[in-house]
């Protein structure tokens, strides 16, 4: 059995790497008293605690971490936790209890600063007490009698749970709370209909069977009514109605709304919680696929079930891939309304996305394709939602396969100096330098000695506002180029060199399926690039394309060609002729500009030198594909 706890806490906690949804700010009526404090109680094992029996009280953090305005603790603590059973008997919910109510109870359960052990109570004797301050500001007390213990006249029952820094003390019941803090009397529930004309219709919900309604669907609440206003009903942001006048709140499990209408509204009400899963299904653009009067199923995984997959700092966010992430969330919808109690060992069902859900009860627990549910049903209208703390059809393998088809979606790693500001130039020089995973044997030594001499030259033409495209020669073409004559005027000429790097830049992410007969575009040289598309060849220029490229992380592509497009091969003969077929001097050592550049620079990965330890030798594979995937638009 597993709780939300790890997940969910993990918002609220102050930096720790909180999910950027957590940011996003509750409406006023659902935001909690800036004074509460809760427990950092992260690192408990949810497993423990559904082991333990006490899952569903913690469950509560579910609610109360989704707030801006809780203040996690790092003090040693204790818990007074009651049991499953208790927390079944009580009702203890936003939906049929004030939130301030609520809040007074947890507080009431949490010791701050003191942790309670087994040991520390044995010691105790016959009607002695140990006296203990709540976060309430009540006092806990513990007495030991006839061989059991106690707080506060409610019976510890079983092993207290004892974690690093903190405990877990069971109860067979709430601790009750001082008369000044309890709520007004509650009636005892009349067997009415919810709206409370008298007259039941079928499949009107009566109060009792309101009163079973888990958790998680009652996530809404009215504020109290001002001094003297009546307040008769209400309808909260999931379209359930209330009936208040401060008594008990009933919460319709079915609406008019549409399942579509009712999942929009409670992943608003819930979005710091699930607010991955809500921007995805918003991107992803499927409703059209749902309709009005069918019922369906949401198993809906919370933020921490996205962001294990995302990358830290860099790297590779499988989510930016549309075409996936759109999968996945189809995948996370089910026809037909499916609850806890109508799952079956061995059950299989389809989802939206045509893939097969298998289903296993296990003690305590159930799997869905080996992923644990949590506990309880969240019944909307047209539907139900189950909550998942992982994402079903995604695992690190399928990332990873996942990278290797889409290494344009990679985000790159930082580089220091003057390369920082031109990302797509620094880890071109990598693209080019590192081929042991490229899938061709080509080396591009000619043009990574230009690129390096001409670093600082053409770095100030090169942003990273833009994603670019490099046009490149292997060392095979170049020398077909220049001919058996002797030198390179590239090499002998910077200012022709800084020309053919700038004529060979394109300040936008082209693919090959980008280049149709007749397409044009500027070069960061003032060239125009001309394609023409003859026999099922690709021409630049009149160079040929080869059918490969090449991805520099999501800042650009690399298109090979098969020679110059800007400058015939006759020219460099001549140029080279010209200028006595003579090397510079330096020519084959590491060149001075970008090397001095680099030097003594420690990129973001912590390696050091010139680009070769900038661009990681272990670093993301460098993928070739004959039939690119199409960009992103």
């Amino acid at each position: 059995m597993r709780v939300l706890l790890a997940a969910v806490l993990a918002v609220a906690v102050a930096g720790g790497g909180a999910a950027p949804s957590a940011s996003i700010s509750l409406p006023a009526e659902h935001r909690l008293p800036a004074e509460l404090v809760l427990p950092d109680t992260a690192h408990i094992p949810g497993q423990r605690l559904g082991e333990w029996g006490v899952d569903k009280f913690f469950s509560l953090w579910y609610i109360f971490a989704l707030s801006d305005n809780v203040e996690v603790s790092k003090e040693a603590y204790t818990v007074l936790a009651p049991s499953n059973e208790a927390f079944d008997r009580v009702k203890l919910t936003p939906g049929f209890s004030g939130r301030d109510h609520i809040v007074n109870v947890l507080r009431n359960h949490i010791i701050l600063g003191e942790v309670v052990t087994e040991e520390r109570l044995k010691q105790l004797k016959e009607g002695s007490q140990l006296k203990l301050n709540t976060l309430l500001g009540t006092t806990a007390v513990f007495t030991s009698r006839a061989g059991r213990l106690y707080v506060n006249k409610i019976e510890i029952i079983g092993d207290i749970l004892e974690i690093t820094n903190a405990s877990i003390v069971r109860t067979a019941d709430y601790i009750p709370l001082p008369d000044t803090l309890r709520p007004s009397a509650e009636p005892d529930v009349a067997e009415s209909p919810i709206d409370g004309s008298g007259d039941t219709e079928p499949g009107d919900l009566t109060a009792s069977e309101t009163a079973s309604l888990p958790l998680l669907n009652e996530v809404g609440e009215l504020s109290d009514p001002e001094p003297g206003l009546a307040v008769a009903h209400a309808v909260d942001p999931v379209g359930h109605e209330f009936a208040t006048n401060n008594q008990r709140v009933k919460i319709p499990a079915v609406g008019k709304d549409s399942f579509v209408e009712a999942v929009e509204d409670a992943l608003s009400l819930l979005r710091s919680g699930v607010g991955e899963f809500q921007g995805y299904f918003y991107d992803a653009n499927i409703t059209s696929m749902f309709s009005k009067d069918k019922e369906y199923t949401l198993f809906l995984p919370v933020n921490e079930a996205f962001q294990r997959f995302y990358p830290i700092d860099w790297g590779f966010n499988p989510f930016l891939v549309k075409e996936f992430t759109r999968e996945t969330i189809m995948n996370h919808f089910a026809p037909g309304k499916l609850t806890s109690k109508d799952i079956k060992d061995g059950l299989r069902i389809k989802t939206m996305g045509g893939k097969e859900l298998k289903f296993k009860k296990v003690p305590e627990n159930i799997l869905v394709n080996g992923n644990p549910l949590f506990l309880g049903d969240t019944p909307i209208s047209h539907g139900n939602i189950l909550f998942l703390d992982e994402l079903l059809f995604v695992d690190y393998d399928v990332v990873a396969e996942l990278r290797l088809q889409h290494r344009d979606k990679e985000t790159a790693p930082l580089v220091a100096g003057v390369a920082g500001e031109a990302l797509f130039l620094a880890h071109l020089i990598g693209e080019l330098t590192h081929r042991e995973n490229s899938g061709s044997d080509a080396t591009f030594n000619k043009f990574i000695d230009y690129l390096y001499r001409s670093f600082d030259d053409i770095v100030t033409s090169v942003s990273n506002d833009y994603k670019y495209t490099f046009l490149a020669l292997d060392d095979s073409a170049v020398a077909a180029a220049l001919g058996a004559a002797g030198g390179d005027p590239l090499l002998a000429d910077s200012a022709l060199r800084d020309q053919l790097l700038l004529s060979h830049l394109v300040p936008e992410r082209l693919y090959q399926h980008d280049l149709r007969d007749g397409f044009t575009t500027q070069t960061l040289g003032g060239q125009t690039m001309k394609v023409q598309v003859k026999d099922g060849e690709t021409f630049i220029n009149g160079a040929r394309l080869l059918p490969r490229q090449e991805h520099v992380y999501n800042l650009g592509n690399v298109l090979f060609l098969e020679s110059f497009p800007f400058i015939s091969a006759d020219e460099l003969r001549q140029r080279a002729a010209q200028a006595g077929a003579a090397e510079p001097e330096g020519s084959g050592a590491a060149p001075g500009g970008l090397g001095s550049r680099f030097e003594n620079v420690e990129s973001f990965a912590g390696e050091q030198g010139s680009p070769d330890g900038v661009i990681r030798e272990d670093g993301p594979l460098r993928v070739t594909s004959l039939e690119p995937a199409r960009p992103e638009i």
